[in-house]
């Protein structure tokens, strides 16, 4: 019998849908081995997978997630344990964000007053912004009643009301190639410093981004590390610092590629100063094929999913 619950939701589902959006993917099962090794069959065939427990889609559902209702609204189940996500989903009631949820989606934005002068340091700024960008709009949309997900249409609503022009439409929508660009690592096709300064215009234009310093390398690390450093910082930007750390190494750690490349299962793992430096430590070293992941690999499963919206 098959004990878990699988659904594809969002882009796939769009008339839009095109080559740059992402193909996603929900697992949801109680069983850690289930998920991990659908995850790994998944991601092979290039699927964006989400994962989660039974408990914890339910517990988002609970709190009002918007995750959620973009699941009711965009999601096709393909198979489903005893019903179980379909049951969810059902009894999910949606409600509008607040206004300190906006206010946070805001203040994200304040890890990236600081920009690495680099290529692959102007592809990890637009991937950060299409992340926060998006998230601010979504609960925008949601506030308003819209609820709609998808960049591109969340953007044209902007265009429509006249909050961008046509020019800033466009910065915007590349957004997406430059997203998929960077996380395909085709670094061929990274984005110009002419480009992150159009995008930083767009973005104060929208009240987001606060003033912008580009730095060289050295001294963005120091940066980073002193901000990573401060228990207080939000255990997502420690993971996106530490990633853009890790880039600029140019190193190929499978293990530490692992683990940024999935937030899901481990920013939460960012709140633990320790853990943070010793992934820097090892970065530095050259040498992260073995720690940290031999001590935290076991239970890290088990942490809490980072869910934006």
């Amino acid at each position: 019998m098959k004990t878990y619950s699988i659904a594809i939701f969002g882009s796939s589902l769009r008339p839009n849908f095109d080559k740059y959006s992402d193909k996603d993917l929900l697992i949801v099962s109680d069983s850690y081995s289930i998920i991990n090794a659908l995850k790994a069959k998944y991601e092979k065939d290039g699927y964006s997978v989400s994962t989660y427990t039974y408990k914890k889609l339910k517990y988002l559902s609970d709190k009002g997630s918007l995750f959620i209702q973009h699941l009711k609204l965009e999601s096709q189940i393909l198979t489903d344990y005893k019903g179980l996500l379909a049951e969810i989903l059902k009894n999910h009631k949606k409600s509008r964000p607040s206004s300190e949820q906006i206010k946070e989606s805001i203040e994200y934005f304040d890890f990236l007053k600081n920009i690495p002068d680099s290529k692959i340091g102007y592809a990890w700024f637009c991937d950060c912004c299409y992340v926060g960008i998006r998230n601010y709009l979504i609960l925008k949309s949601a506030k308003s009643k819209k609820n709609k997900f998808s960049l591109l249409n969340l953007i044209d609503d902007l265009l429509k009301s006249k909050d961008i022009d046509a020019s800033d439409f466009e910065i915007l929508r590349q957004l997406r190639v430059l997203k998929k660009n960077y996380r395909e690592r085709i670094n061929d096709e990274l984005p110009s410093k002419e480009f992150i300064n159009s995008l930083i215009n767009v973005g104060q234009k929208l009240n987001l981004l606060p003033t912008v310093n580009f730095q060289n390398i050295n001294n963005f690390n120091a940066y980073l590390l002193e901000y990573v450093r401060v228990k207080e910082t939000n255990h997502y930007f420690k993971l996106r610092l530490v990633e853009i750390f890790y880039l600029h190494s140019g190193q190929r750690l499978i293990e530490i590629e692992k683990l940024i490349c999935n937030p899901q299962l481990y920013a939460m793992k960012f709140k633990n100063n320790e853990f943070v430096n010793k992934i820097i430590a090892d970065i530095a070293e050259k040498n992260g094929t073995e720690k940290p992941f031999a001590e935290i690999e076991a239970d890290v499963v088990k942490s809490s999913s980072a869910v934006l919206f």
